[in-house]
Formats: C-alpha cells, sequence, structure tokens
C-alpha cells in the first residue's frame, strides 16, 4: 500500500499535537527537531492514510462527549435563544482539513465535561492549547474572525451512569446492591452526575478565540515539514518491506 504525502492535509485538531516542540526548542526547522509528540501524531496519520486504521482511544469522558454532543447545542441554543444546528460541512485548503460543531451564524466547537468539578477546572484554567490550535484552525477555514470553545455541563447519559454504578459495587466490594451504603453511594454518585437543578445559564462557560494569522502562518510554516516526515516514513516502511522480501 502506498501514499503520497507530499500534498498531506492536516486536522486542525491535529494541529495541537503537532506544533509541540523539543524540550529547549522554540521552533521546529526540520524533521530532525520534531517533538516525540509531534511523531506519535504523525504515525496516526500515516497509518489512517495507508492502513485506513484510525487509532481509537477509548474514555467514558470521549463516550459521554459524543452522547451528548446535540444536547449540548440545545442547551447553547436556548441560553442565547438562537437556534443552532450541528454543522455537517468539512471544509478544507491546501493544508489544512476541519469540521466545526456549529458554524452559523457563529463559529462554535463544544467540549461536553464529565462532571461539575471539570466544568469549574476549565473555568479555572488557560484554554488547552490543543483546543487553541483547533479553533484557530476552524476561523481560518470558515473564514471568521473570531470562534467560542464552549465548555457545557450536560446530565451524563443512564449508560454511562449505571457503568459507574457496577464499578462502584465492585470497589466498595459489599455482599450485595441493596447494601445500604452502596445505596447511600449510588444517589451521591447520581447528583454527580445529573445537573437539572442548575440554572441553564451556570452550564456553560464560554471561551472566545480571535483569529490570529501569526498562528496560522506558524502551522503553515510547519507543514512542508510534517510531509517531509511522512513522505520519508513512508519510503523507510515500505524499503523495509522489499529488504525483507
Amino acid at each position: 500500500m502506498t501514499h503520497d504525502f507530499s500534498k498531506q492535509k492536516f486536522r486542525c485538531s491535529s494541529w495541537g499535537n503537532l506544533m509541540t516542540n523539543q524540550q529547549g526548542k522554540k521552533d521546529t526547522k526540520s524533521i530532525d527537531e520534531l517533538s516525540a509528540t509531534a511523531k506519535k501524531e504523525l504515525v496516526k496519520i500515516f497509518v489512517l492514510e495507508v492502513y485506513g486504521r484510525e487509532k481509537e482511544i477509548y474514555s467514558k469522558y470521549l463516550e459521554k462527549g459524543m452522547a451528548v454532543e446535540e444536547d449540548s447545542i440545545t442547551l447553547l441554543s436556548r441560553i442565547k435563544k438562537i437556534p443552532f444546528f450541528k454543522n455537517k460541512e468539512r471544509r478544507e485548503n491546501d493544508f489544512a482539513t476541519g469540521e466545526a460543531d456549529i458554524k452559523d451564524p457563529y463559529l462554535m466547537d463544544t467540549k461536553s465535561c464529565w462532571d461539575i468539578h471539570t466544568f469549574f477546572e476549565a473555568k479555572t484554567e488557560k484554554l488547552n492549547k490543543s483546543y487553541e490550535y483547533q479553533m484557530q484552525g476552524y476561523c481560518e477555514l470558515y473564514g471568521f474572525d473570531q470562534g467560542s470553545v464552549c465548555f457545557c455541563l450536560i446530565d451524563t447519559p443512564e449508560g454511562l451512569i449505571e457503568d459507574e454504578k457496577r464499578k462502584m459495587f465492585y470497589r466498595m466490594n459489599v455482599p450485595t446492591m441493596e447494601n445500604p451504603e452502596y445505596l447511600k453511594a449510588c444517589e451521591a454518585l447520581e447528583k454527580e452526575m445529573r445537573f437539572s437543578d442548575i440554572p441553564l445559564e451556570e452550564r456553560i462557560h464560554e471561551v472566545i478565540v480571535k483569529r490570529n494569522p501569526a498562528v496560522i502562518e506558524s502551522v503553515y510554516n510547519r507543514v512542508p515539514i510534517w510531509r517531509e516526515w511522512l513522505c520519508e516514513f513512508h519510503e523507510q516502511q515500505f524499503k523495509h518491506l522489499k529488504v525483507a522480501v
């Protein structure tokens, strides 16, 4: 299997990992200076493009995020009193590709928090670099001067709550699920997973990201380096296979 990486386009969601530098380096100017994190991301791209396998990173956090994405968009609509709809249009140019959650009338990407604690952590911490790069890419592709990363506090789906209850049952090592201590713990867990008692306007944390041409240019400047690494890696893999044969 072969693939031409000389014109490879890179997902906005991968920009954060690809833009990491080696320790002590302020910039990356050659493939020899790529960080370990950037190389891991490039390997994922290589495997997807050549073999059609995308690395699945399962977690309960990602599962909830995918399950309640529409609920997050609905929550935004109710708070802002604007009918938002899930965007299904992927955009691309010569360097990048991406699909924002919302593009009309504003550019927005939703992040559904696992619980109220992670929600408030997002409110106290600086925006994750990966999210910032991702939104810069979306601003570029969709032609916006700014976009929003919206952290949403949405009820956890029933199936995930039941999974957490089962895990807790085994951790507590109680004789039955009717154990009073276990039932009390389940009640506390459900309170941690549902938020209908909290006003809607308190369940959204919106971070504005203004389009920064310098950041976008810095990404584009590295695209040739990423392509060169992929081309060399591709050549090495198939050269090795030919020798083995």
